[in-house]
């Protein structure tokens, strides 16, 4: 029985056999490198309009990290440019599936802190 998970060689490349998945990672990765050389080859002090663009989604990022992290951006600003809205994270689900139905995960209530006074 072979597992689903087994990744079938295409070819070599020496001894380093090269699958499905490496070749879709180069492709990619031609796609993303021919697309920054080709955004940035023409970036001028007077912006086109694909450059505003372009610029305007890097102010917002930014304008999201000042907001909410309260540092400057230029740190963060490659790893939360990658986010987008259309994905959700797993760790972010409320739902699980127990015993054949749903239901809802309940978070700890907070310890109310007692406000009695002591005379």
């Amino acid at each position: 029985m072979t597992s689903p998970l087994a990744s079938v060689a295409l070819f070599h490349l020496g001894p380093v056999p090269v699958t499905a998945g490496v070749e879709v990672t180069w492709a990619i990765m031609v796609v993303l490198v021919l697309g920054g050389i080709l955004i940035t080859r023409r970036l001028s002090l007077v912006p086109s309009a694909a450059q505003t663009v372009f610029e305007l989604i890097v102010d917002t990022v930014d304008a999201q990290i000042r907001a909410t992290m309260r540092v400057e951006p230029a740190p963060y600003r490659a790893f939360v440019g990658t986010y987008s809205p259309s994905y959700s994270s797993p760790t972010g689900r409320r739902w699980c599936r127990v015993s054949n139905r749903r239901r809802r995960i309940s978070r700890p209530m907070p310890r109310s802190r007692s406000s009695s006074s002591s005379p």
